[in-house]
């Protein structure tokens, strides 16, 4: 009998403690939240009768404080709730802490925020505020959740009414750093009722996170069989271990749509394993190919390790590589269970091995078998890395920003980059917008009064050196207010003094920019800079202000940096951006193709042209194809010259033209300008009036192109010249008219005489009014030459300068002219 009462006692024992469990309401918070105390359980004295209890991470505000009020007569879970209590004609406000969106989330990303509401206003309005904040806590964005009335669970006491489920999808707007949320209980002080919340939770908006391009199948897996219940089994997934219980799909928490996989290994003796399909490489990626990987990991791992470990088969089903990827002890977002821990994004790359053609997945719940704990993967997906848009032959270091510490977060910093300026915190590094593979550097300014940029300096070496021409290319995305933000390239000396600076400045919007960054694209952007003598590092920044007040955000990409191969049609020691008229958009075009480096268009549509039937080098040129004997056409640029050229030096132009024209001539002009932008001085040179160039055949792509030569002095004051190419010196002019590989560089001391006078000969050379020459002789070449100075300190005279030698009469040798 006694026994009998025992088993009854422990039967009426476990009814109890059934019956109590489901009297606590189970907390709904969103997957991968990471709103703190989002139950309102942890605090101070929250169980006075007062409502007097404060919560963690909350603080009483307005006219009113007592208004505010911790709850225990009810709540969605476990005891207590939010409130305000509003009898007065004052208002009260619950605030909370801000909270640093580091680790969290981005601006551009979406989030939803969420909570449950019972409230009963009878006059005025109450509401849940949302704010955003930038680093120096200035409010970026603002959104009201305003209610009146009763809720639709409100049965006139507060014990026994209902909570409704409430959420908001918000954008992080442009600077924002941290997020804020406010319970209050006026919109006026007439405002009287109340109003409870609870289960307040945050997290992103759980849409698909994968990589562009992904090919792996079910990357959320979101398609298979009974996936609502853990023995469910997604499409491409197998289960194995020694116990494959462990091997579970679960709904508790996810990145996007619903479910994740997962381990749960509670068992030291046995482990389980999920594993995929072996999923063809073919088509995809072959032997000696990278792969990125990435998935969104939660776990928390006692006794030994789980993995994610991705292997590699031959064609025969051989095992050629296994690589994994380990997770001990407790994951970044672990809060203590799954529901409410927030995920981690993980980024891999591998190289597949050789002979390597098809590729499994595997989620392992053991180093050792003794491992237990739990492990959820989800949105994992595989894709090949995109072609970066980078430069043949590029030197520039790190181009892609893959390189580099804590790069997942906003504050993160690529290798060979510094941040400079009074607001630091302007200088991001982004993972929203990209050309290739995952991060992009930023400068997202919403200070008007201050300024940052990124900076890297690269010592040349052997790659480029003084009078090479570098092209720089990068793709950018940009949204500009009070502008222009802008990159810059720089050179240095070897002890640092600043030698130049050329300035590529943007301003308004992009052509990719679709209103924030998450969703616009990049477009790619190309200059030319000469490296002035002298220069033996190069600096690039992204600068966020050409001034101050300049706001908004600038992002670029796939950065590189290569010497400019130029054909022996240009000069050497060229300054004039892209020569070639080979870098460009849309240059197979003809009217709307517009080559780098400056150049517009002026006059009548139409006429200013790019073609590509006849070209000196590779296969495009710069043209004028004039049909109309009322109007005109011009192409014009200005290129700044410093760094480059200085007051009464002079320039060397080389230009290669085809014409044929009647009622007038074609030109092409060179003016020197001033900082202000007057003209001191100009030339232009004209076609022959009304007829062709020498060897026109009649057909503009057989007729070969004519060298021109030409040199100007350089006033004093100069700080650009302006360049255009023009159809009309009278606007009746017609014809055609291309010209190619034009060229200008500082001046070189050629000799172009040597006439003899009596008792001598006068030696001429091409000369600059700033420079200072000697004259040499040397009766043969070759490394055993003994040159003779024949005159030296000879003031240059203008463009061309001479010296009368009656040292060496009557002597066979040869001369040199020495720049000194």
């Amino acid at each position: 009998m006694k026994n009998k009462i025992t088993r009854l006692a422990w039967k009426y024992l476990a009814v109890l403690s059934l019956a109590l469990t489901s009297c606590f309401a189970r907390a709904d918070y969103l997957p991968n939240n990471f709103w703190p105390n989002s139950s309102f359980e942890s605090g101070d004295n929250l169980d006075a009768a007062d409502g007097s209890g404060t919560p963690t991470g909350w603080t009483r505000t307005g006219g009113d404080p007592t208004i505010c009020q911790v709850l225990n007569s009810n709540s969605v879970s476990p005891t207590h709730s939010l409130a305000v209590v509003d009898n007065s004609f004052d208002y009260g406000e619950w605030d909370s802490t801000n909270l640093s969106l580091a680790g969290h989330a981005n601006p551009g990303d979406s989030v939803v925020v969420q909570w449950y509401e019972l409230y009963s206003i009878s006059s005025g309005e109450m509401r849940v505020t949302v704010d955003f904040f930038d680093a120096n806590t200035n409010l970026v964005g603002e959104t009201h959740s305003v209610v009146t009335g009763d809720s639709s669970g409100w049965t006139g006491d507060i014990s026994t009414s209902t909570f409704t489920k409430t959420n908001e999808t918000l954008v992080i707007p442009e600077g924002a750093t941290q997020m804020h949320v406010a319970l209050v209980s006026g919109g006026s002080g007439g405002t009287q009722g109340i109003m409870l919340i609870d289960d307040l939770s945050v997290a992103l908006q759980a849409t698909p996170q994968l990589l562009s391009g992904n090919f792996w199948p079910n990357p959320s897996f979101e398609a298979g069989a009974n996936l609502d219940s853990s023995n469910g089994t997604p499409t491409g997934w197998n289960r194995g271990g020694s116990d494959g219980s462990i091997d579970q799909i679960t709904t508790n928490n996810y990145v996007s749509s619903s479910h994740a996989l997962e381990v749960v290994d509670n068992d030291p003796n046995n482990y389980g394993s999920w594993y995929s399909d072996q999923i063809s490489l073919a088509g995809l990626a072959n032997p000696g190919d990278a792969l990125n990987l990435q998935w969104f990991e939660l776990y928390s791992v006692t006794n030994g390790e789980m993995r994610v470990t991705f292997s590699f088969y031959d064609s025969g089903g051989n095992d050629v590589s296994d690589i994994s990827y380990t997770a001990t002890g407790n994951s970044a977002g672990w809060q203590g269970v799954v529901a409410g821990s927030g995920f981690t994004r993980r980024n891999e790359q591998v190289i597949v091995p050789p002979n390597a053609t098809k590729l499994l997945v595997q989620l392992v719940s053991a180093g050792p078998v003794s491992t237990t704990g739990i492990m959820l993967i989800d949105d994992l997906s595989i894709a090949t890395p995109p072609m970066p848009a980078l430069l043949t032959n590029n030197f520039w270091p790190n181009p892609t920003f893959e390189s580099g510490q804590n790069l997942d977060q906003t504050n993160g910093v690529p290798t060979g980059w510094v941040a400079a300026g009074d607001d630091l915190s302007i200088c991001q590094v982004t993972t929203n917008a990209y050309s290739s593979s995952t991060h992009a550097l930023a400068v997202i300014d919403d200070n008007d009064n201050g300024y940052a940029e990124w900076d890297a300096d690269f010592v040349l070496g052997t790659n480029a050196g003084p009078g090479d021409t570098l092209n720089i290319q990068w793709s950018e995305l940009y949204s500009i207010t009070n502008g222009p933000m802008r990159v810059s390239v720089l050179f240095f000396d070897a002890q640092t003094n600043q030698l130049s600076e050329t300035d590529a400045n943007s301003t308004g919007n992009s052509s990719g920019w679709s209103g924030q960054i998450t969703g616009s694209t990049l477009s790619l952007r190309n200059e030319q800079v000469m490296i002035p003598h002298g220069a033996a590092i190069l600096r690039i920044s992204l600068v966020s202000g050409g001034s101050e007040s300049a706001t908004g955000v600038y992002v670029i990409d796939d950065l590189s940096v290569a010497r400019a191969a130029y054909p022996a049609t240009v000069l050497s020691y060229n300054f004039f951006p892209n020569p070639t008229f080979e870098n460009g958009v849309q240059l197979d075009n003809p009217t709307v193709a517009i080559p780098t480096g400056g150049w517009q268009r002026g006059g009548t549509a139409g006429i200013d042209q790019v073609l590509t039937n006849n070209s000196v080098s590779p296969s495009h040129a710069l043209a004028l194809v004039d049909n109309d004997i009322a109007n005109y056409g011009e192409w014009y640029m200005t290129i700044n010259t410093a760094g480059y050229i200085s007051d009464n030096d002079a320039i060397d132009i080389q230009w290669y033209q085809i014409y044929s024209v009647t009622n007038g001539n074609m030109r092409l002009s060179f003016a020197f300008l001033d900082s202000g932008g007057n003209t001191l001085a100009a030339q232009d040179f004209n076609t022959d009036s009304s007829t062709n160039s020498p060897g026109w055949t009649g057909d503009l792509a057989s007729s070969p192109f004519q060298r021109q030569f030409q040199r100007l002095a350089v006033p004093a004051g100069t700080a650009q010249i302006r360049v255009n190419f023009a159809s009309g010196g009278a606007s009746t002019v017609t014809g055609v008219m291309l010209i190619d590989d034009l060229s200008i560089r500082l001046s070189l001391p050629q000799i172009t005489g040597i006439v003899p006078q009596a008792g001598g000969y006068n030696v001429i050379w091409n000369s600059m009014a700033s420079k200072m020459y000697s004259v040499l002789f040397s009766s043969a070449l070759g490394t055993g030459a003994n040159w003779s100075v024949i005159a030296t300190n000879l003031p240059g005279t203008g463009l061309s300068t001479s010296n009368l030698d009656l040292a060496t009469p009557g002597n066979q040798g040869f001369y040199q002219v020495i720049q000194q």
